[in-house]
Protein backbone atom coordinates (compact mmCIF):
# COMPACT_ATOMS: atom_id res chain seq x y z
CA UNK A 1 0.00 0.00 0.00
CA UNK A 2 1.19 3.52 -0.95
CA UNK A 3 1.73 6.10 1.73
CA UNK A 4 -0.67 9.10 1.51
CA UNK A 5 2.33 11.34 0.62
CA UNK A 6 2.83 9.08 -2.38
CA UNK A 7 -0.88 9.61 -3.01
CA UNK A 8 -0.86 13.09 -2.89
CA UNK A 9 2.24 13.68 -4.86
CA UNK A 10 0.66 11.52 -7.48
CA UNK A 11 -2.23 13.46 -7.55
CA UNK A 12 -0.68 16.68 -8.30
CA UNK A 13 1.86 14.79 -10.94
CA UNK A 14 -1.79 13.59 -12.65
CA UNK A 15 -2.49 17.64 -12.86
CA UNK A 16 0.34 18.55 -14.24
CA UNK A 17 0.03 16.03 -17.27
CA UNK A 18 -3.67 16.80 -17.75
CA UNK A 19 -3.15 20.63 -17.90
CA UNK A 20 -5.54 21.37 -14.84
CA UNK A 21 -2.16 22.49 -13.01
CA UNK A 22 -0.36 25.03 -15.46
CA UNK A 23 3.16 26.73 -14.90
CA UNK A 24 3.00 29.44 -12.31
CA UNK A 25 -0.44 28.30 -10.65
CA UNK A 26 -0.73 28.48 -6.91
CA UNK A 27 -1.11 25.02 -5.07
CA UNK A 28 -3.80 24.19 -2.86
CA UNK A 29 -2.25 25.21 0.55
CA UNK A 30 -1.20 22.84 3.03
CA UNK A 31 -4.38 22.98 5.34
CA UNK A 32 -6.78 22.40 2.63
CA UNK A 33 -4.66 19.32 0.88
CA UNK A 34 -4.48 17.40 4.40
CA UNK A 35 -8.15 18.11 4.83
CA UNK A 36 -8.94 17.03 1.51
CA UNK A 37 -6.78 14.17 1.64
CA UNK A 38 -7.72 13.47 5.31
CA UNK A 39 -4.07 13.63 6.87
CA UNK A 40 -2.19 15.31 8.64
CA UNK A 41 -0.38 18.67 7.47
CA UNK A 42 2.71 17.32 7.53
CA UNK A 43 2.09 14.37 5.29
CA UNK A 44 1.21 17.65 2.83
CA UNK A 45 4.19 19.10 3.70
CA UNK A 46 6.43 15.88 2.59
CA UNK A 47 4.73 15.60 -0.51
CA UNK A 48 5.42 18.84 -1.24
CA UNK A 49 8.92 19.02 -0.70
CA UNK A 50 9.63 15.74 -2.54
CA UNK A 51 7.77 17.39 -5.42
CA UNK A 52 10.12 20.31 -4.75
CA UNK A 53 13.14 18.02 -5.01
CA UNK A 54 11.59 16.72 -8.23
CA UNK A 55 11.61 20.27 -9.35
CA UNK A 56 7.84 20.55 -10.20
CA UNK A 57 7.26 22.83 -7.53
CA UNK A 58 8.43 25.68 -5.57
CA UNK A 59 7.95 27.48 -2.64
CA UNK A 60 7.68 30.96 -1.85
CA UNK A 61 7.67 31.80 2.10
CA UNK A 62 4.76 33.35 3.54
CA UNK A 63 2.91 32.41 0.09
CA UNK A 64 2.39 28.96 -0.57
CA UNK A 65 3.83 26.53 -3.14
CA UNK A 66 3.56 26.83 -6.82
CA UNK A 67 4.25 25.09 -10.02
CA UNK A 68 7.38 25.86 -11.55
CA UNK A 69 7.66 27.41 -15.16
CA UNK A 70 9.48 24.65 -17.36
CA UNK A 71 9.60 26.71 -20.14
CA UNK A 72 11.38 29.91 -18.81
CA UNK A 73 14.93 30.34 -19.99
CA UNK A 74 17.51 30.50 -17.45
CA UNK A 75 18.91 33.47 -18.99
CA UNK A 76 15.98 35.62 -19.79
CA UNK A 77 17.32 39.52 -19.84
CA UNK A 78 14.13 40.21 -18.13
CA UNK A 79 14.55 37.97 -14.97
CA UNK A 80 15.36 39.93 -12.32
CA UNK A 81 17.52 38.53 -9.65
CA UNK A 82 17.04 39.57 -6.04
CA UNK A 83 19.97 39.55 -4.39
CA UNK A 84 18.88 41.05 -1.22
CA UNK A 85 17.68 37.19 -0.60
CA UNK A 86 21.15 35.73 -0.47
CA UNK A 87 22.14 34.57 2.82
CA UNK A 88 19.29 36.01 4.71
CA UNK A 89 18.57 32.34 5.89
CA UNK A 90 16.12 31.38 2.38
CA UNK A 91 16.71 27.70 1.56
CA UNK A 92 13.78 27.36 -0.54
CA UNK A 93 14.18 29.50 -4.49
CA UNK A 94 12.68 29.32 -7.40
CA UNK A 95 13.66 26.36 -10.13
CA UNK A 96 13.91 26.82 -13.73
Amino acid sequence: MNSKYIKIMEEIKLRLADGSLIAGSKLPSVRQLSEYFSCSKNTVIKAYIELEKEHLIYSVPKSGYYVVNEFQDATNENEVIDYTLINKGFTHYEYS
